[in-house]
């Protein structure tokens, strides 16, 4: 049963992780446009001796933490749960459905996506272990995913969540990346995909998904 603030202990919501993950799994291998593991986050090559990690979010400067970098926009979802900026010359693709808050790609070899989907329950900071059985299961949905560093736990915007990087192949049989996070703002779970199609692709945008990452904000919950 869940406790007097709508949570359920680890053992008893993780019943109802599969269903959760068969629902939001839908469209995490969305592809646009028809070996990026050595470089990773800000562009730049690291020494072959030493695996590669996923990019960090550059924390915002505090008294300009809402304005977004020169020659991005910002987006606010509809129930003014979140927003998150973007460059100004990336195109929308389609009015949000679906759960699909927002759609954006740049000439279809980059594009961000972010999802919300509620949950059936709440997740917190100290529950985020357990979490990661859903959101791994999320990210193994893919098509023939390749870790490209470790998951790493992260806070973004102030939210708690899982970030994972990795290789995948769309319909077409071509290898793009993912920079994919898993953000929990209670019981909605917000999922932010920054896609490079083709992989080689990844050097060249990596710097703008960080910045776009690092612009995303969640707002106080009512």
């Amino acid at each position: 049963m869940p406790d007097g603030r709508g949570r359920f202990p680890s053992r008893r919501w993780l019943i109802a992780t599969a269903a959760v993950a068969a629902v939001v799994a839908v469209g995490v291998g969305l592809t646009i446009g028809g070996a990026a593991g050595e470089r990773v986050g800000s562009g730049l090559p690291r020494p072959a001796s030493q695996p590669p990690q996923p990019p960090t979010p550059t924390p915002a400067p505090g008294p300009a933490a809402d304005e977004p970098p020169p020659g991005f926009v910002r987006f606010s979802d509809r129930q003014s749960r979140f927003s998150i900026a973007y460059p100004a010359d990336w195109a929308s693709l389609g009015t949000p459905s679906g759960g699909v808050d927002l759609l954006v790609t740049r000439e279809r070899a980059a594009s961000l996506l972010v999802r919300s989907l509620p949950l059936a329950f709440e997740v917190e900071a100290r529950e985020l272990p357990a979490a990661r059985r859903l959101t791994d299961r999320i990210v193994a949905s893919g098509r023939r995913v390749k870790l490209l560093a470790e998951v790493r736990r992260i806070e973004l915007g102030g939210l708690p969540g899982w970030f994972y990087f990795y290789s995948f192949r769309d319909a077409s049989g071509r290898r793009g990346t993912h920079s994919h996070y898993f953000l929990f703002r209670g019981s909605t779970l917000i999922t932010l995909v920054l896609q490079a199609l083709p992989a080689g692709d990844f050097p060249r945008y990596a710097p703008t998904f960080d910045a776009i990452a690092a612009t995303f904000r969640a707002t106080a919950a009512p």
